[in-house]
């Protein structure tokens, strides 16, 4: 993990994890869609691991958890994922 979190200390990597991780089990436990981007040229597995296990719908099956993570190594990328996030989200209604 480090050299990618800006060389922070062990105990602020672990502060961060678990932070994380409570807060995708409260979103989860809400019924909120979590989708997650890896907003780095470089993603360590252990936190992009992370990142995808938090990323989905209460329901969505392990398996399926990917579709819901974005690795966005450069700011190109990550315009496409918050794009494709959007299209992912947004409702159109007709209202007459």
């Amino acid at each position: 993990m480090r050299g990618t979190t800006g060389g922070g200390s062990k105990t602020t990597e672990t502060a961060l994890a678990a932070l994380m991780k409570r807060s995708c089990a409260l979103a989860q436990g809400e019924g909120v869609t979590v989708y997650t981007i890896g907003a780095m040229p470089s993603v360590h597995t252990r936190w992009r691991d992370a990142l995808v296990k938090c990323s989905g719908a209460p329901d969505t099956a392990d398996a399926d958890r990917e579709a819901f993570f974005f690795h966005a190594a450069d700011s190109a990328a990550l315009d496409r994922a918050f794009r494709a996030i959007a299209r992912r989200v947004l409702i159109f209604r007709r209202v007459s």
